[in-house]
């Protein structure tokens, strides 16, 4: 990760924020399978995410080179359209690995960090909620687990029904009425891109792994296959039975 996988030039500034984020997509993949919560198999989405981020960002790094320096050696690629600094940092879009497809024609690296909306693959947008009469980001709902967003208590029971059956951790926060937190910001839903009966399943880096943009009648089955599909629960599994 960092230096010791890809070289950065310093235009941009992107090195360090690369080996930064290498690092977090790594350490709870590491840590998943360490713990005996996911298959080895998990790992191999390190290199199928961060691989083509990197690229992108290096072009970017590339194309700020080429447009603050000259370049009299003409050795360089043609320069890509330069991206905002922070949609570069903050913006990176996984298109692959442990992030659920869905039908777009964009499939571009980045995205503005602006107008994160919950598509997996991005950041989970930022958004205050208040819990336990404190006001905190959605962002500091991320912590070592897999963390489940919904409004609708019974994703709650399903979550709970599933991190027993599978014993892997699955964190599971209702915002509403009968939720635990509180949705200050009034941006629940929306800014997730679901509805009022939708979940968002996001991973301990921040980054949505996958949602439904509304309620189903077998939550249970629904998050059992979503997380077998990504690894999470073979090797549990079989390791409980």
């Amino acid at each position: 990760m960092g230096d010791a996988a890809h070289v950065m030039p310093p235009t941009g500034a992107f090195g360090g924020n690369s080996g930064i984020h290498d690092a977090h997509n790594l350490a709870w993949k590491l840590a998943m399978v360490a713990r005996g919560h996911a298959d080895p198999s998990l790992l191999d989405s390190y290199d199928m995410e961060r691989g083509p981020v990197i690229e992108a960002t290096l072009a970017q790094a590339l194309a700020r080179l080429q447009k603050w320096f000259d370049d009299p050696s003409k050795r360089l690629p043609p320069p890509v359209a330069i991206v905002e600094d922070y949609d570069v940092v903050f913006g990176q879009r996984y298109t692959a690995g442990i992030v659920a497809r869905e039908s777009t024609p964009d499939d571009h690296p980045f995205q503005k960090s602006a107008e994160l909306s919950g598509r997996p693959g991005t950041r989970l947008p930022h958004f205050a909620v208040g819990r336990a009469g404190q006001r905190i980001s959605s962002l500091d709902l991320c912590d070592r687990d897999l963390l489940l967003l919904c409004a609708d208590e019974a994703w709650c029971q399903a979550a709970d029904a599933v991190s027993q059956r599978l014993r892997m951790p699955l964190t599971c926060h209702a915002l509403g009425a009968n939720g635990d937190l509180i949705d200050l910001d009034h941006r629940w839903p929306s800014a997730l891109g679901v509805e009022s009966g939708g979940a968002v399943l996001v991973r301990p880096d921040g980054f949505v792994a996958w949602r439904s943009s509304h309620g189903v009648p077998d939550r249970v089955q629904v998050l059992i296959e979503t997380l077998d599909g990504f690894g999470f629960r073979t090797q549990a599994h079989e390791h409980h039975r």
